[in-house]
């Protein structure tokens, strides 16, 4: 019994070296690409739901002049 304690624990503390959780953060960031316009939205959650979400796109190439953003219910 004390012998699968201790491999149980062992086993914990491998996998703990592992595992990695950023707990705390309610931000969203997107590289890539929509369309074939390379661009970067980042997007800061409300602390509370219902909220307002932040959201700032930055596009990586010349000649755009208008961003549209359509909200979208999944599930």
């Amino acid at each position: 019994m004390i012998c699968s304690i201790n491999n149980f624990i062992l086993h914990a503390i491998i996998l703990s070296c592992f595992l990695n959780a950023d707990i705390g953060h309610n931000n969203v960031v997107y590289e890539g690409k929509a369309g074939n316009i390379p661009l970067r939205v980042f997007v800061q959650l409300p602390g509370v739901v219902p909220g307002l979400a932040d959201i700032s796109i930055r596009v990586f190439t010349d000649g755009v002049n208008k961003v549209t953003i359509q909200p979208q219910k999944t599930g």
